[in-house]
């Protein structure tokens, strides 16, 4: 190849650019890109379940999708609820859950090699549920059992990647 020809080449690469990049409006109209929603603040309520009062949280979050638009969705978090107590290297009993329940924080989470960001402690025998809002009491509902696996090393079920909160809120949504 000759440089001339080379030199025509580039020449005609750099005016085909040169036109494609003009400051014109599209003739297509772009799509109007929707606001992002924002979920409200957690909000603190009681609910009766059987002889016990528990205090829980009401929790909003977004659902995406891949074929509609984006929506927010609302569960009922019971978080950190003591089912279990043992002392080391004993088999656990089970405990009374009482009359009053605060199910409004996650639990410790187990001891483990890797730091983790929830307080470690052998006091962790506790369990997280997440319902849909406005489900009665009694309601037959599916169940989603998550079991932390980590081998003794790293996480706890209150680690917001395995929250069934997302789960619950698409399950439920019409």
């Amino acid at each position: 190849m000759t440089i001339a020809y080379r030199s025509l080449i580039a020449l005609s690469i750099a005016t085909a650019l040169i036109g494609c990049g003009d400051d014109s409006q599209p003739t297509v109209p772009m799509p109007d890109k929707p606001e992002p929603l924002v979920p409200a603040p957690a909000e603190t309520f009681t609910t009766q379940i059987g002889d016990a009062s528990i205090k829980a949280t009401k929790e909003e979050l977004v659902i995406t999708s891949n074929t509609e638009d984006d929506k927010l969705a609302s569960v009922e978090a019971f978080k950190g609820i003591k089912f279990a107590e043992a002392e080391r290297f004993e088999q656990s009993n089970i405990v009374d859950l009482g009359s009053d329940i605060d199910a409004t924080a996650f639990g410790n989470a187990c001891p483990q090699l890797k730091n983790v960001s929830q307080t470690q402690s052998e006091d962790c025998l506790n369990l997280n549920i997440w319902r849909p809002v406005g489900v009665d009491t009694d309601a037959d509902l599916p169940v989603y059992v998550f079991i932390h696996g980590g081998d003794f090393e790293y996480g706890s079920g209150s680690e917001a990647l395995v929250h069934g909160d997302t789960v619950v809120a698409q399950g439920s949504d019409d």
